[in-house]
């Protein structure tokens, strides 16, 4: 794996920008000046450097992330929450897979790196 350097970043709890080496993915240095022959070096000079960031509790198949604004339809009980889904998938016509991957390249894009993901199974989407 190819280790990174990144030079000049805010890092939490550092008062003044410092470098920062990953090394087989993970932080290897923090420091000023570090040297790493042969890492790929990005100048993040001023920008706030975060570890990957969690999100935690999702519902890819339900992402509507990329369509058109629709307002809330669902009903208050379990059995109308459950039709509004259902008949919502079948309007959108975008399989629900494509509009998780848009979901998460946008996210991954952001700096999420783990995503805990809930998902309906039932007849029409199966297991």
């Amino acid at each position: 794996m190819t280790d990174v350097l990144l030079r000049g970043g805010r890092l939490w709890g550092l008062a003044s920008p410092a470098d920062l080496l990953v090394r087989d993915g993970r932080i290897h240095r923090v420091g000023h000046g570090l040297d790493a022959p042969g890492a790929l070096v990005a100048d993040v000079s001023g920008q706030l450097v975060l570890p990957g960031l969690v999100e935690a509790h999702c519902h890819l198949d339900k992402t509507l992330f990329g369509g058109p604004w629709v307002p809330h339809s669902a009903g208050d009980s379990l059995a109308g929450r459950i039709g509004n889904d259902l008949g919502r998938r079948a309007e959108l016509g975008v399989p629900s897979a494509e509009r998780a991957g848009a979901l998460l390249a946008r996210m991954s894009a952001a700096g999420t790196t783990h995503v805990r993901t809930h998902t309906d199974i039932d007849p029409q989407v199966g297991l």
